[in-house]
């Protein structure tokens, strides 16, 4: 007779099974390949392509091309775009505590300090000049998108005095240096921008940026975990473990930083 459901002497009631205390090859492999996709391709936050790139076709665009070099030495030296990140971390430092002195904006406070001001009821600080002070307030985000290029002159309605040597090119990108001697002599033709309209233009946001922390960190506590227990630990585990504290560190630095802009704005 057809029994789809077995003899009634065979069935058993179903109860929980722990899973097996050992691992296997494919559990370690997925780890840490997907750690490590996560931590080096999304890491890598390149600056805003040139105005010849833009045009190109996708798979001939250099922005691909750049991104997958920076992937490679994501790769083999993670050290080197850490210290990119660190660079570009100090410059955004620089260029955010003076553009925000030459506005007349308040400075970042400490918690311990906007604690304290709070206690006291004190206001902050707030510019007298009504140009200055209708501004938006410039953050780290503004920072980083003028460090990366976020900020071009379009050389097509420069007058021919002013154009000279730059007619053969459409467009001219701002270095951040440019961009802090622009605040700091005339800060009204930088155009306005808000902090949510620069971060609408990035193709990731807090949450995504979180959730790759996020996984790198479960995968630094398992690796540690496993050593304090005396468990052996394989050679691809320790050196995903190194790019993971290398991708959080590097992520805590460009924490700010838009990711791909693909283009910017045109004063």
């Amino acid at each position: 007779m057809f029994t789809p459901f077995g003899n009634e002497t065979g069935n058993v009631t179903a109860s929980w099974r722990p899973e097996p205390r050992y691992r296997g090859t494919y559990s370690i492999l997925s780890s840490c390949l997907v750690t490590m996709a996560l931590c080096v391709w999304s890491a890598v936050h390149l600056n805003l392509p040139g105005a010849s790139e833009r045009s190109a076709p996708f798979w001939r665009s250099k922005q691909l091309w750049r991104k997958i070099s920076w992937v490679f030495l994501g790769l083999f030296a993670p050290e080197y775009v850490a210290w990119t990140a660190f660079a570009q971390h100090r410059q955004a430092i620089t260029l955010t505590r003076d553009v925000k002195s030459w506005l007349e904006q308040p400075q970042s406070e400490s918690f311990l300090r906007r604690l304290r001001r709070k206690i006291r009821e004190l206001p902050p600080g707030r510019s007298d000049n009504p140009q200055r002070r209708h501004r938006h307030p410039w953050t780290m985000v503004h920072s980083y998108y003028s460090i990366m290029g976020g900020f071009a002159v379009d050389t097509s309605v420069l007058p021919p005095e002013i154009k000279g040597p730059f007619s053969s090119k459409k467009r001219m990108t701002l270095t951040w240096a440019g961009v802090r001697l622009l605040m700091k002599r005339e800060p009204h033709l930088l155009p306005q921008l808000s902090l949510e309209q620069i971060k609408d233009k990035a193709k990731a946001n807090s949450l995504a940026k979180t959730i790759v922390c996020a996984q790198a960190m479960w995968f630094c506590l398992q690796c540690v975990t496993r050593i304090i227990q005396g468990l052996s630990i394989s050679i691809l585990e320790l050196n995903v473990f190194c790019h993971a504290l290398c991708a959080l560190f590097i992520y805590i630095l460009w924490w700010h930083k838009p990711l791909d802009i693909g283009e910017p704005t045109l004063i």
